[in-house]
């Protein structure tokens, strides 16, 4: 398992990330009757979100331009050397961070970065649920294509977020106060990405959004 696992996963979404944003990009641009399609629901039967075609591509560029921005400042950020990893001192750090130092484990990291696509194969999964229930009782697609819209423009700012915080801070990761981890195992190319966190950030994006619309939704 490499440190940079995190920021290969991104890097191997960016091409289907560029085709879901050609793709939705092009519906909402060339189709602005979709706004309308939500005023064809039967009563009660009544959908919370309107979208504005161009106000979501809007997003949607801003998004991806914030992702790539944060991206790229992240891979030219310079791992902590062999010096500055020396130099650390746990008595420097708040104490509610002191106790965590200790507590690498390889086996928990290995679940935390499990939990990451899991994550997102939970919102993906009920955005197609609700979508399905939707086409089935309103016949239109419009709920399916506003959802996966929010999801993703959410998505690429909170992710651009955190990616050009890591390069802001450049706090060093806990484990690199750990005594008991060799200075080897120190030397990592993401030693220094520790705020904010990426697997915490898409961790509670995924659930904030999947409890955000399930509640408006399904009141």
């Amino acid at each position: 398992m490499t440190e940079k696992s995190q920021n290969h996963f991104l890097t191997s979404l960016m091409n289907p990330i560029k085709r879901v944003f050609a793709i939705f990009s092009l519906i909402i641009i060339l189709c602005p009757s979709l706004s309308a399609q939500v005023k064809d629901y039967s009563k009660p039967d009544i959908y919370p979100y309107h979208l504005s075609p161009y106000k979501e591509a809007g997003l949607m560029v801003l998004g991806t331009t914030f992702l790539y921005a944060g991206a790229f400042a992240q891979r030219v950020l310079v791992p902590m050397q062999e010096t500055e990893i020396v130099a650390l001192n746990a008595s420097n750090i708040p104490f509610f961070d002191r106790w965590v130092s200790d507590l690498w484990n390889p086996k928990l990291n290995t679940v935390r970065e499990i939990l990451e696509p899991v994550g997102i194969v939970a919102a993906l999964g009920t955005i197609g649920g609700i979508g399905l229930q939707k086409k089935t009782s309103s016949f239109t697609w419009y709920p399916l294509m506003s959802l996966t819209m929010m999801y993703f423009e959410g998505f690429y700012i909170s992710q651009g977020a955190t990616l050009f915080m890591k390069s802001l801070a450049k706090r060093p990761r806990p484990y690199t106060y750990n005594k008991n981890l060799s200075l080897d195992q120190k030397l990592t190319a993401s030693n220094n990405e520790s705020f904010f966190s990426g697997n915490a950030n898409v961790m509670f994006y995924n659930a904030t959004f999947i409890s955000q619309i399930l509640t408006d939704i399904y009141p």
